[in-house]
């Protein structure tokens, strides 16, 4: 899950996939739901690189991971 931060835009209610098929950078809707629990998400770890730090926090998450 390569998502930073910057990727949400909680405003438009849009996320940014970057790289997704056909190595093309895309947006898809953020809804209602998903944008609160990600902002209690927020509240809770303050993720600095990665919005879902592996281990380290240089690393992110990975797909066998979620």
């Amino acid at each position: 899950m390569k998502l930073k931060p910057k990727d949400i835009d909680s405003e438009r209610k849009l996320v940014l996939i970057n790289g997704a098929k056909g190595r093309k950078d895309r947006y898809t809707i953020l809804s209602d739901v998903a944008l609160q629990t990600l902002r209690k998400y927020w509240d809770k770890y303050r993720p600095k690189v990665w919005l879902f730090e592996g281990e380290k926090e240089v690393k992110h998450i990975t797909i066998r991971s979620v």
